[in-house]
């Protein structure tokens, strides 16, 4: 979303303080201090989610371009101050039949122009949208870097769940055998037994091979391999410190997207200004100076043009249609803003609760393993009987893991919506879901 000279993507980008402007200026961020980050997180700790974070905004080849992509538009800004600044020429002419050599140098200086006007009015609206850009860039980055992390928590945990049940289910495997040539068992467990365990042990190889690959996908990001100490997820999840609904839902008005439409809203109008006023006579100030077959004629005085231009009146019509449309624009992302912080605050509050009853499901499901195990032993349960209680515990831990990274993913959008900075909002998620790893 975004560039100046097209409306669509100015709309999902604009808006920061020039503090935000230089904590994301790579000036700012010296690469020998992130590279001690980097080695301190390798050697010392296992990743955390803000480092993670923090890495990308210094590695990411997209976040990169959004940084160049803020250098032009910033630059752009700065253009609209010319529109009111003198202009210098010089030209010379040389005619051989006539054996005339003709130079003259000329200044001009704008000193009545309403269109000239609307275009310096830009500056400030497309400074500020530059800025934004950079700002929306960041909340996207993060939102990606958290993405990527689930990713490999729901690969890495689906790993060590499925080895667990691999290894329960080898060792029913081995005691149903054992059974069955002791003449206490029955061959149709120990035949049932052996399917279930080696579909674990194939399934184990591609489990392990998505996890190879969600880590190769995060490297991209960050530009560091990933460990399997990294991004642990806890066996319990802690709730979180969810505030009020009335005490975030004002910060809606001032995330990105939303100020991004209101500055596309701002420029879209000031360019149907423009247009409207370039029909409009100008006056500047001139001063020329013309040098001929050895004789000179200065001149200094006031210039009035008055342009006739048919194309001009359409012109002025398709940049009101543009700002008109920009509008309906600015509302619907505020509506979809306000629509989108109510949905995720059910989810996040909502999914809050289901994850800890999640919780209590896995207690109860490996308790279940030990009591049927318990009652095959005393010869009251069959085999099968424990192995979909192992199953069950496997299904139940995993639907944990995909909630608690869901909620994780549902509580940094409702952060960045309702206006809380990237920075702050992964933190936020770090905090609650890798409690320790920091």
């Amino acid at each position: 979303m975004m560039k100046i000279i097209s409306p669509s993507l100015l709309v999902l980008s604009l808006l920061s303080t020039q503090a935000w402007a230089q904590a994301a200026d790579p000036s700012a961020a010296p690469e020998t201090t992130r590279a001690a980050v980097t080695d301190r997180t390798r050697a010392d700790a296992p990743m955390a989610l803000d480092e993670a974070y923090e890495l990308a905004l210094d590695y990411d080849a997209e976040y990169k371009l959004a940084e160049a992509e803020f250098d032009v538009n910033k630059t752009a800004a700065k253009q609209s101050m010319a529109a009111y600044l003198p202009s210098a020429s010089y030209s010379m002419t040389n005619i051989p039949t006539d054996g005339l050599t003709r130079q003259v140098f000329s200044v001009n200086q704008p000193i009545v122009s309403l269109e000239r006007l609307a275009v310096l009015r830009q500056r400030g609206p497309r400074r500020r949208y530059a800025d934004t850009y950079l700002l929306f860039r960041q909340n996207e980055l993060a939102q990606r870097v958290l993405k990527s992390v689930a990713d490999y928590v729901r690969a890495n945990e689906s790993a060590k769940l499925n080895a667990a049940k691999v290894r329960a289910l080898s060792e029913q495997s081995v005691r149903a055998t054992r059974l069955y040539k002791g003449g206490l068992g029955t061959v149709t467990d120990a035949r049932e037994l052996e399917v279930r365990y080696q579909q674990a042990k194939a399934a184990q190889i591609l489990l392990e091979s998505e996890r190879g690959a969600v880590a190769a996908r995060l490297r991209s990001l960050t530009g560091v391999d990933i460990s399997d100490k990294d991004f642990i997820l806890p066996d319990r999840v802690p709730r979180i410190a969810l505030l009020p609904k009335e005490e975030l839902e004002p910060g809606v008005q001032t995330n990105p997207s939303v100020i991004a439409a209101g500055l596309s809203e701002r420029v879209a109008k000031l360019d149907a200004q423009r247009a409207k006023w370039g029909l409009l006579p100008t006056v500047n100030g001139s001063a020329s100076y013309t040098l001929a077959s050895g004789r000179s004629i200065s001149f200094v005085g006031i210039t009035v043009s008055a342009p006739i231009n048919a194309g001009g009146i359409f012109s002025a019509q398709a940049s009101s249609a543009s700002a008109r449309r920009s509008s309906e624009e600015r509302r619907r992302i505020q509506e979809q803003a306000k629509v989108g912080f109510q949905r995720l605050y059910g989810l996040v509050s909502g999914g809050d609760a289901a994850l800890q009853s999640s919780a209590l499901a896995i207690e109860a499901a490996e308790q279940s393993v030990v009591a049927n195990q318990k009652s095959y032993d005393g010869g009251v349960r069959s085999n099968l009987d424990v192995v979909n209680a192992i199953q069950t515990a496997f299904e139940v831990k995993s639907q944990y893991v995909n909630s608690a990274m869901s909620l994780a993913e549902n509580y940094l959008d409702l952060q960045l919506t309702a206006g809380v900075s990237a920075a702050e909002a992964i933190a936020s998620v770090q905090k609650f879901m890798f409690r320790g790893q920091r």
